[in-house]
Parts: structure tokens; C-alpha cells; sequence
């Protein structure tokens, strides 16, 4: 973080002082070279904490042309429902300043935040799929914007659920919204899940690690094989189980790029409780402990685990899409890949074919598709 110097201005003025850079690096297509510059006056720190969702705008995009997996460093959340969507945005609007609470901004950064970020309409489901494609197949800078925009007061909500854990509130909002920005710059629409559900999880990462950094959680060490180490071995270890296969440390070895070696301390330490994990979070009585125990229970590493798995079938799905004729990508869209889908005999009187024809094209799609998973699942067995 760089910081900017200014003279001395009114109080009037000092609301127009801050101003927050986002700096998109894109050597060689990599996500992770995303940077975030934050630009205070020094003479006011507690008002430069004021960071207004205008400054996210007049920002340079660029779209990766290839889907990148999400970054195995960050810890991985479920997809926020989409029933429960709504429900969030009646606890946000709380959050929101009502008409009798303006006057209280000038003191308060996160009421003016809040203010600032209401501006911005939410997207219908529509709305934001088509601005993803505008994004993700005209690299649209405005389209961009709109959905990073929209989606402003949800990071608010999800960087709640962390303030308890240390650090300002204002702080991890920032954090999270650049892990928004990330997300929008991976994300899919054609994979048929809305923005926020996937967005969830690079929000989250963003903020853990804030934390991680903040609080200089359990001193495994600092290199990125060491932290993908201690957060993904278990949930490695469950993906394995869920495909009917014993954890293997040389195989997690191999997945996690750390020697055999590594992941036998690393369980052996996990296991056996000497990490340092009773350490108090900031001022209050929650420990790292209580934090992970929290985020990363059987039930929970199993989901994301499932959710692995699924990523990985949606992607072997699109590799066998060019394959495809055109009755076949019909059935693909309406009825594997649908939600309600059509039944056979819809199929058949769309194309003017029998029912059974229709069911023979579906087992010749689920046919390929099972050789493609089968082909290349992440952890073949041993020879």
C-alpha cells in the first residue's frame, strides 16, 4: 500500500481527499497479479477509512481468455442459495442509512459507505447474465462495472460475518471487494449460477487472508505451499474419500505441489493439536480455533468437496460441447443440464422424432460424457 500526501484542506473538503485505485496487472493472464492501491491522505486517517463505491468505476478490465480454476490457496464457501438471496437483501437494507440517519454519515464511514453503495440498483437474474456475456465474450468495460457495482452491498454482508475476528469493518469491506472484482473477472455465466454465489468465495478468501496477515495466524510458515497446505489437506483428503479412493500422501502430494514428506508433518501436526491454534483474535475471547471450526466441519468439507467434483464434470461438459450435433446440444441444454427439464417425449415432438430416439441421443451424450470424467479424474487410481 502506497499513500499519497496532500495539503491542508477544510473539513468541507476533506470528504473529496480519498480516492481508491484498482489496478488490474495482467502479465501473462494471471489472476493473481491482481492488485489493490489504496490512495489516503495521512493528516486523517479515520476519514480516509471512507472508501465510495464511485471510486470502483474509471477502472481498466481485462478479461482472461481462459477459465482459471479458483486459486487453490483460498478456502472455498457454499453457494449462497438463490432463495436465499432475497433474504440478504432485507438484512443489508438494516444495514442501509434510513432518511433520519444521513446526518450521522459525516461521522461514520460505513454509514456513508452504505449510502454510496444503495446507489446502485441490483441486477435482476437477466440483467446480470447478460451483462456476464457482454463482459466474458466482448470484454465490455462498462458491463463490468455494472457488476461489480450491484453487487457492492453483498461484500458488506459477508465482511460482517468477520468483523468479529479482528480488524475494521471498512478494512475488510475493501478486501472483499476486491476478491468481487476477481470473481467477476472469472466468472461463467453460461454455467447457469448467479454472480454472488460464486463471487462468495473469492470474497471470502480475500478477507481470510486479510486476517491471516492482520493476525499472524499459526506461523506454518510464509511461502504458498505451506498455507495451501494447511488449508486444503483436508478437504483433499475428502474429495478422495467422496470418489471411493483412501487418501493417498503421495497422491495429495502431487495435487498440493509439497513434498511426501510435507504432508506427512503437516497431518501429523493437524492431527495431533501442536499448531498454535488457541490464539485469542483481536480483542476478543474467539480463537483461530473456534474461527476454522466454524468454517471447515465434515459436512461442510464434504460439499465443497462435491462442489470440486461438479466443477470438474461442468468443465469435461464443455470440452465435449463442440462434439455435439445439433439435437444432441438440445438435449444437453434442456434436459441434462436444466433444472426442469424437458421430458423425452417434449424432445421427440420438438424434432419431430420418437421418444425412444430421444432417449437413445441422451444415453450417447451421458455415454460420452461418463468416458471424458472417467478418462481424466483428477486422482487416478495406482497402477
Amino acid at each position: 500500500m502506497s499513500r499519497k500526501k496532500s495539503s491542508p484542506q477544510s473539513d468541507q473538503d476533506k470528504s473529496q481527499e480519498y480516492e481508491a485505485e484498482i489496478v488490474w496487472d495482467d502479465e501473462d493472464n494471471d489472476t493473481d497479479g491482481i492488485e489493490a492501491e489504496i490512495l489516503f491522505d495521512e493528516e486523517d486517517e479515520e476519514e480516509a477509512q471512507d472508501i465510495l463505491a464511485d471510486d470502483i468505476l474509471d477502472k481498466e478490465w481485462n478479461l482472461s481468455s481462459d477459465d482459471s480454476e479458483l486459486d487453490e490457496e483460498f478456502e472455498e464457501e457454499d453457494f449462497i442459495p438463490e432463495d436465499e438471496l432475497l433474504d440478504i437483501q432485507e438484512e443489508l437494507k438494516a444495514l442501509s442509512p434510513s432518511s433520519n440517519e444521513k446526518s450521522l454519515a459525516a461521522s461514520n464511514p460505513m454509514t456513508k459507505y452504505m449510502q454510496e453503495v444503495n446507489r446502485y440498483p441490483l441486477l435482476t437474474k437477466e440483467e446480470e447474465y447478460d451483462l456476464a456475456v457482454k463482459f466474458r465474450e466482448d470484454n465490455d468495460q462498462e458491463a463490468a462495472e455494472k457488476l461489480v457495482t450491484s453487487n457492492l452491498r453483498f461484500v458488506v454482508k459477508i465482511a460482517a460475518e468477520y468483523a468479529k475476528f479482528g480488524g475494521k469493518l471498512i478494512d475488510l469491506v475493501q478486501e472483499g471487494n476486491v476478491g468481487l472484482m476477481h470473481a467477476v473477472r472469472e466468472y461463467n455465466p453460461y454455467r447457469g449460477v448467479r454472480l454472488i454465489s460464486y463471487a462468495v468465495w473469492w470474497i471470502r478468501g480475500y478477507i481470510k487472508e486479510y486476517l491471516m496477515r492482520q493476525q499472524s495466524m499459526v506461523r506454518i510458515g510464509s511461502n504458498a505451499k505451506q498455507k495451501k497446505l494447511f488449508h486444503q489437506l483436508r478437504r483433499e483428503e475428502r474429495k478422495l474419500e467422496l470418489m471411493g479412493k483412501e487418501p493417498d500422501v503421495k497422491q495429495l502430494a502431487e495435487k498440493l505441489e509439497v513434498s511426501v514428506k510435507d504432508v506427512e508433518q503437516m497431518q501429523q501436526r493437524i492431527r495431533h493439536g501442536d499448531l498454535s491454534l488457541d490464539k485469542t483474535v483481536g480483542d476478543s475471547e474467539t480463537n483461530w480455533l473456534d474461527l476454522h471450526a466454524d468454517e471447515e466441519t465434515p459436512a461442510q468439507d464434504e460439499a465443497l468437496a462435491q462442489q470440486e467434483i461438479l466443477n470438474f464434470i461442468l468443465v469435461k461438459i464443455e470440452e465435449i460441447h463442440d462434439k455435439l450435433n445439433e439435437k444432441e446440444l438440445y438435449i444437453l441444454k434442456h434436459r441434462i443440464m436444466e433444472d426442469e427439464p424437458k421430458t423425452l417425449q417434449e424432445i421427440g415432438d420438438h424434432f419431430g422424432i420418437s421418444r425412444e430416439r430421444a432417449r437413445q441421443l441422451e444415453a450417447r451424450i451421458l455415454k460420452q460424457l461418463k468416458e471424458k470424467v472417467l478418462e481424466e479424474l483428477p486422482f487416478p487410481e495406482n497402477e
